[in-house]
């Protein structure tokens, strides 16, 4: 194909020359010069209304644009021109698919695939649409054609990988994890999956090198730190466990979940005021969570502080009005405190909630 200089040329002297317009807007959209781009596609379909490439093109480049509407009409002027070509059918598929218009989007998937599309993405596309239905057995079936047409398509095998895990088929989500990696040493999210499935498990050494793969692949994945403390608290490495909490914490400082692993970390190494100082801030942060009210209830009746532990769970009761947990500590404190009349109705409430609570005291 010439370049754009050439082209310029041939438009200068050929300034109906449909091609020529539309080999420069191949080169502009490569070159990232898409409002170009557009308006040579534009030009070809003013000179060439039949040129199904031409509304193919535009419409992906409306895509792009967010200009949903438009990059629809373009589809369906291409599909209209010719019925038998699944590009467009697949286009306008993927573009269902971002709206959420699933059903109109299978529809087209349908007819691309019953219209030979060759790229094994439309049956990964397809089984992507029909996960997000529920319905696991046919995307099920996608999945294995788009690795059967495609064996080195890894987001595939996670993708199974995936719908495996929930139908508990773990030792088949391990081995199609594994594939992805095989694959892409590298790739980030099957790494991650399968820690969290190892842990799972049980499989806690397995898991913690994977988690480790993952934040040596990306240092700042957060979740990824505070899975990796959650591990290493489990194992009894607290040490660690805080380092990874703190990192999770500097790079997400309103982020809950890490702070309140830290701060429960804190209080099995008996650092008390730095624990309270956690659920302080979550608090601060979160004024309408419960657990953080609750655990720093709990800490600070350890401490002794009786009456501030009784504020901290009538907190989180009124964030949460069904949270049997609450009721139960506020119940414990006050009948340590002598008001057994309100320790008992603490206790039916929180009964009355979770049967599982009966016979955790006496009242």
């Amino acid at each position: 194909m010439p370049n754009i200089e050439e082209l310029n040329e041939v438009i200068a002297t050929r300034p109906d020359y449909a091609d020529a317009y539309f080999n420069r807007a191949v080169l502009y959209t490569q070159e990232r010069r898409y409002e170009e781009a557009l308006a040579d596609y534009a030009k070809v379909i003013e000179l060439n209304p039949t040129d199904t490439g031409a509304y193919n093109n535009r419409g992906n480049l409306y895509i792009f644009f967010n200009r949903a509407e438009e990059a629809i009409s373009d589809f369906n002027a291409a599909i209209a021109l010719n019925e038998v070509d699944p590009d467009a059918y697949y286009n306008r598929a993927i573009l269902f698919t971002e709206m959420g218009r699933l059903e109109e989007a299978l529809a087209d998937y349908d007819t691309a695939i019953e219209k030979n599309f060759q790229d094994p993405a439309v049956h990964f596309n397809r089984a992507m649409v029909l996960l997000r239905q529920g319905d696991w057995e046919n995307a099920l079936d996608d999945l294995a054609t788009t690795i059967k047409l495609r064996p080195d398509h890894a987001d595939s095998y996670v993708a199974r990988a995936n719908v495996y895990t929930d139908l508990r088929k773990y030792q088949e989500a391990l081995d199609d994890y594994s594939l992805a990696i095989r694959i892409r040493p590298n790739f980030f999210i099957a790494h991650f999956n399968r820690a969290n499935l190892l842990y799972g498990l049980g499989y806690l050494e397995e898991a913690l090198k994977d988690y480790s793969k993952v934040l040596e692949i990306n240092p700042k994945e957060v979740n990824a730190w505070v899975s990796r403390g959650n591990l290493l608290d489990d194992l009894e490495r607290y040490d660690e466990a805080l380092a990874d909490y703190s990192q999770a914490i500097e790079l997400q400082p309103n982020g809950a979940d890490a702070r309140f692993n830290r701060a429960i970390v804190l209080k099995k190494l008996e650092r008390y005021d730095e624990a309270l100082e956690d659920y302080s801030t979550i608090i601060e942060q979160n004024p309408g969570e419960a657990e953080a009210y609750n655990n720093r209830g709990n800490l600070l009746c350890d401490l002794g502080r009786e009456e501030e532990a009784l504020a901290d769970y009538e907190q989180a009761i009124i964030n949460r009005p069904d949270y049997a947990e609450g009721y139960i500590n506020r119940a414990i404190v006050l009948k340590a405190l002598g008001r057994i009349g309100e320790a008992r109705e603490d206790y039916q409430r929180a009964i009355a909630i979770n049967p599982d609570l009966r016979g955790v005291m006496e009242v």
